[in-house]
């Protein structure tokens, strides 16, 4: 497989687990307010456990935005530290 092939195949599963990754944010926060009991009396850290959470999804998504930019730094190499072939 050469290098093109490679880098097609995994721009695709990036932006796979990016859109994955954006679908998860409502689905989650959904899941949040549609407990049963939510509006009823919590301990004081009770809600803020699932924020945790959400706010792990949205650095994951984040995380994989920047990894889905197809040249990030157009002017440098994108294997800079690889041989020259």
């Amino acid at each position: 497989m050469d290098r093109t092939k490679r880098l097609d195949r995994a721009r695709f599963l990036v932006q796979s687990m990016l859109l994955v990754g954006f679908v998860v944010v409502p689905l989650a926060v959904f899941l949040w307010v549609a407990t049963p009991g939510f509006m009823g009396p919590q301990p004081w850290w009770e809600p803020y456990v699932p924020l945790v959470g959400i706010g792990g999804i949205v650095v994951g998504n984040v995380w994989l935005y920047r990894l889905a930019r197809p040249r990030p730094e157009p002017e440098e190499a994108l294997w800079r530290y690889r041989d020259q072939d």
